[in-house]
């Protein structure tokens, strides 16, 4: 029995040893559960991490931001861009180009609008905007097509506004480069070709023709070709212009072989014709004379190229260089104004060679082309009035001093002045009436 209960009691206290650990694993208390290192650290850390995500968060909303912000800019500046360039409006198109001067639609606005203005005639304005266009345009590699467009439109507008040095040097530099498009190229020697035929540049048309012929493509193939019809072309019309300028030149020789055997037609050595219209009766100007004239001339035909009669005012004009237009002479007139008389009046038929000779007066008189000028001489004006010389200043004799007034420092290289308007003693007794008596009466 007794062993059996000792059984019982080593049994029992087996059982409660046994126990323990596992109701120690099993209701531990939540603290110690707590006290895990992993998660003391975000505790720790908690506040820090949520900082983190708030800017994280905010940072995220504000590039979203701004990409809509600047999605809306760029929508904005395409909307305006395009308003400007479909109404062709190169007021708008340049204040674009100022607005947004950074932008690649900068470069693309100014050309259009030198575009516009070339096909208005504003080849100065034109010019202008396509030089500025330029430096915008060769910033952009996928733009080098519009580059070579807008070098090719700069150096034609200057050519149609007079600068023809300049523009050729433009376009003999856009035929040579060859990051251009072939079509810009080709147009270029093409443009080249046209302006040597107009200035009857031989070489200058041949190296073009040549650059042309040398390109297979079909863009130089199709420009050589049409280069080549316009010089036929240009020497057909230029052999008609020559046939013309010959029957001019004959019709004009002809009028004045006629009309010199009229008989109430007087002639010079020179050949100067002429009629007397009204005979003065003052005296002949001279060589270096300016004199008052109404004149009116006419071609032979009678086409009128220039009247101070009908400008209802007189001419001065010097008689040994007469110039009715301003920087054309008439030597004719030289010869003609002496043999008048002041008061007279003549009609004087005028060789081309007295008047304006080949070079004529575009495009009132055609080269080779006779004049007939009346002329009344109205007066002969007195010479200008020499300006009178300037006063040349008196020198001050060097060994002279001044005599110093009262007051005034012995050894002073400069003499005391008086006050303004305040008489020196000297003056006050001049001026200062005398007591009676003192002058005997």
């Amino acid at each position: 029995m007794s062993e059996d209960s000792e059984k019982k009691d080593s049994g029992s206290e087996d059982e409660k040893e046994t126990k323990e650990p596992l109701e120690d694993s099993v209701g531990a208390p939540l603290e110690e559960a707590l006290k895990d290192p992993g998660l003391e650290t975000i505790k720790k850390y908690l506040p820090l991490m949520l900082v983190i995500v708030a800017v994280v968060l905010v940072a995220f909303f504000f590039f979203r931001w701004k990409a809509s912000s600047d999605e809306e800019a760029e929508w904005a500046m395409g909307m305006e861009f395009r308003q400007a360039s479909q109404d062709q409006n190169v007021t708008a198109l340049e204040a674009f180009a100022v607005k947004y001067p950074n932008e690649v639609l900068a470069g693309i606005a100014l050309y259009e609008a030198a575009d516009v203005q070339y096909n208005n005639g504003e080849f100065s304005q034109a010019a202008e905007n396509f030089s500025k266009a330029i430096p915008l345009l060769a910033n952009i590699e996928t733009h080098q097509s519009l580059l070579g467009s807008a070098t090719l439109g700069h150096g034609v507008s200057l050519i149609r506004s007079g600068d023809f040095e300049q523009g050729k040097a433009l376009l003999l530099g856009a035929a040579e480069n060859m990051d251009f498009l072939p079509s810009v190229r080709a147009t270029s020697w093409y443009l080249l070709g046209i302006n040597a035929l107009s200035e009857d540049d031989e070489s200058a048309y041949e190296r073009s023709a040549s650059a042309l012929k040398a390109d297979e493509l079909p863009v130089f193939e199709d420009l050589s070709k049409e280069l080549e019809s316009r010089k036929t072309q240009f020497d057909r019309q230029a052999s008609a212009t020559t046939r013309d300028k010959i029957n001019f030149a004959q019709k004009n020789l002809r009028f004045l072989a006629e009309n010199k055997v009229k008989q109430d037609v007087n002639s010079t050595a020179s050949g100067l014709q002429y009629q007397i219209l009204k005979e003065g009766n003052g005296t002949k100007p001279q060589l270096n004379d300016r004199v008052e004239v109404h004149f009116h001339g006419t071609l032979i035909d009678g086409d009128l190229f220039n009247s101070s009669v009908e400008r209802g005012k007189p001419e001065v004009l010097t008689v040994s260089s007469p110039q009715l237009s301003a920087g054309f002479l008439i030597k004719g007139l030289t010869e003609g104004l002496q043999l008048m008389k002041t008061g007279g009046k003549r009609r004087f038929f005028i060789p081309s060679d007295l008047a304006y000779g080949e070079k004529g007066l575009p495009p009132y008189v055609e080269p080779g082309a006779a004049l007939v000028i009346e002329v009344e001489l109205l007066r002969i004006l007195p010479p200008p009035t020499p300006p009178k010389p300037a006063p040349v200043p008196t020198p001050v004799p060097q060994d002279v001093k001044p005599n110093p007034g009262p007051g005034t420092d012995q050894n002073a290289t400069t003499p005391q002045l008086q006050p303004d308007n305040k008489p020196s003693e000297t003056e006050e007794n001049a001026t200062k009436p005398l007591p009676e008596g003192k002058d005997g009466k």
